[in-house]
């Protein structure tokens, strides 16, 4: 039995004035009843809007949706220039506009806002728990429910057989930026060579929809940002596990040429069995977050004094880590700016706070204080003997209170949407 697809409202998000200079694009269309304009097999030219009547999506006989006024009709195969994969027949008369693939190529050129409406729709689209299995899977993966959405990306739970995975959508402006597809293949393929514990695995990298899809590590659990939400602030001994772990995971990442470049809680993740796991590499520009000038995404509280000239490098990633192990220990940061100007001069020419009390960890204060050296070379001389005594440990480095999923009645309870993300190669070895 078909089902009443959900009406993604695409003229409000396009906004007003492009909507306009798109409507001059359209060619009208009126199909009676009974007409099939879309048929399967077919290469994906074009992309309708349904302004009046009903429509249905047949495969073999069998109905999948139901569609109604405010659809847009065909867009997957259109980003995909793939062939149809169902037939759209008017149930009723039909009043519907057309716009051709050449012209929504030269739209999207001309109006950069359509590429991200364009994401919003394609993660619209592979959230609907609809009858149509085809339009949910990337690849041999089946998406299941969307977990997250932010600045740098929709992320999906996803299943292959038994096993699940995370799937992140990038947006389609960042895809299409000159180059970033290319480097993004390549250094996603250097992570997946980088086999450690405490990083995110990435299986796969699918080009679908006019955007590209990052297959990931299903992580059962919550990052360090939750949790502390959740438990409270973490003992120091917890605080030292994590932050060991997350350094050994640097170290690896660093060796294999990838940096992170956006440590923060946000992106550590603790599985329920108290596994550390960094995840979202070297944020790329989102357009929407403040970057250095290299275009990297800053979050500003967390990140060092070089990266606001746009100079990055492990160096880097070590102080945003010290500024979480400050974080996680004090429950609070080193600094407090409101504008990235205030940031700026806080992490370049204010010293941080001392460690108040003297119960915390002799290593852990040890690294905090040297992963806060604003310049760059002299951190990673002051970190060398911290970092080598910690790669070599054989400790337990799981956290000894795991967070709770957040549906702990569920089998397969959702991961945190912070997931990776594209990575950054470095470009020099050090600083």
């Amino acid at each position: 039995m078909s089902q009443g697809t959900p009406v993604f409202d695409f003229w409000s998000q396009v906004g007003a004035a492009d909507s306009a200079q798109l409507r001059t694009r359209l060619t009208d269309c009126k199909v009676p009843a009974g007409q099939t304009f879309i048929r399967a097999g077919e290469t994906g030219d074009c992309l309708y809007f349904l302004h009046q009547g009903q429509a249905a999506v047949r495969r073999q006989g069998a109905e999948l949706a139901q569609l109604a006024a405010g659809h847009v009709i065909g867009e997957m195969a259109l980003l995909d220039r793939q062939p149809r994969n169902a037939d759209v027949v008017a149930v009723t008369d039909c009043q519907l506009d057309r716009l051709s693939l050449q012209h929504f190529d030269d739209l999207c050129n001309c109006l950069p806002n359509l590429r991200l409406v364009l994401t919003h729709l394609v993660a619209h689209r592979l959230n609907w728990s609809g009858t149509d299995v085809l339009a949910r899977r990337i690849g041999p993966y089946e998406i299941v429910q969307q977990l997250g959405a932010g600045n740098m990306g929709w992320v999906f739970r996803a299943v292959r057989g038994p096993d699940q995975f995370a799937i992140k959508m990038l947006p389609h402006p960042l895809v299409h930026q000159a180059g970033f597809l290319d480097r993004h293949r390549r250094e996603a393929q250097l992570l997946r060579q980088v086999a450690h514990e405490n990083i995110v695995q990435i299986h796969d990298l699918i080009e679908r929809y006019g955007t590209a899809f990052l297959v990931l590590e299903y992580i059962h659990g919550r990052n360090a940002q939750e949790w502390i939400l959740q438990m409270g602030r973490p003992s120091s001994a917890d605080v030292r596990r994590i932050v060991i772990a997350v350094a050994n995971a640097l170290q690896a990442a660093h060796a294999s040429g990838v940096l992170h470049c956006d440590i923060k809680p946000g992106n550590i993740m603790l599985r329920t069995d108290g596994c550390v796991k960094l995840v979202d590499f070297g944020i790329a520009a989102s357009g929407q977050a403040p970057t250095d000038t290299q275009g990297a995404q800053l979050t500003p509280g967390y990140a060092a004094p070089e990266q606001f000239s746009g100079q990055r490098g492990a160096a880097s990633d070590f102080y945003g880590l010290g500024v979480t192990a400050y974080e996680l220990l004090l429950g609070q940061l080193p600094f407090s700016g409101t504008t990235l100007t205030d940031w700026a001069r806080l992490h370049r020419h204010t010293p941080p706070p001392a460690l108040s009390g003297d119960s915390h960890p002799a290593d852990l204060a040890g690294f905090i204080q040297a992963a806060l050296i604003k310049n760059p070379k002299a951190r990673l001389a002051a970190l060398q003997p911290i970092l080598h005594n910690w790669s070599t440990t054989t400790e337990s480095l799981l956290v000894s209170h795991p967070p709770i999923p957040r549906d702990a009645a569920t089998a397969a309870p959702p991961v945190s949407t912070t997931v990776a993300a594209a990575m950054t190669i470095i470009d020099e070895p050090g600083e």
